[in-house]
This record gives structure tokens, sequence and C-alpha cells, in this order.
């Protein structure tokens, strides 16, 4: 099993169309954005295609509870990923929730999560 990196931010009001436009960008931007694992070869090669792993939950219509739950199962789910190599070794999540508070006290209603194969990463990349 590689190294996995986790992240987890929360937004307020996030324009989600426009992060998509800026995540497109930079996969057409970053060849490393569209790297996959050969396994049986032991070779790398990148994807031409721009293709993005941004996955989208509504979770605005459910009760705080029932949110909370699906939120953690996405969080567990997120933060063990194992990328399949064949694929672009990254996720990002996007969840959608009603309005509530951190604990500072500052409002989100937006959690972001992003997930990497340590495969794509450097010390650059990840400070």
């Amino acid at each position: 099993v590689a190294m996995h990196d986790f992240r987890e931010y929360r937004a307020r009001q996030l324009d989600v169309p426009r992060l998509e436009a800026r995540l497109t960008e930079l996969v057409q931007h970053y060849p490393v954005l569209r790297t996959c694992i050969d396994v049986q070869r032991g070779t790398q090669h990148v994807r031409p295609e721009v293709t993005l792993h941004l996955d989208r939950h509504d979770l605005r219509a459910l009760d705080g509870e029932t949110a909370q739950r699906q939120v953690e199962q996405l969080r567990a789910r997120y933060s063990h990923q194992r990328h399949d190599p064949s694929q672009p070794l990254w996720r990002i999540a996007v969840i959608q929730l009603a309005e509530q508070q951190d604990p500072t006290g500052s409002p989100y209603d937006t959690l972001i999560f992003t997930s990497f194969d340590a495969l794509i990463l450097d010390g650059q990349g990840i400070s």
C-alpha cells in the first residue's frame, strides 16, 4: 500500500462550477494529474484526455444527524482511498451541507475532501 495524502477543507458559498473549471485547467496543465501506472509492465503513462475526478454530494436536504452520518461515511471512504493505479491517482469530493459552524464559530456549508496517492506527490506539492 502506497502512502496516501488526505485533506479536508471547509468553505462557505463555494462556486462549484468555478472550482470544476479551475481543476480542469490544472489537469490540462500538469501531466502528473493525468498520470496512470501500468502495474503489469511497471511503467507510467500520461493520458492525453482530461478527466476530472470530482465527486459531488449534496446533503443539504438531509436533517443534521443524517447528514453528519453521511459525512462520516464519506470521510472514512476518502481518507482511506486506495486509488486504482490504472486511473489518475487523485480524487476530490465536494460535500454540500446546510449551513453550520465549525468549532471556532466560523460558518461553512461545504466540505472538500482531497485524496492523492503519494506516487504523484512531492515535498513541495504537499507543503
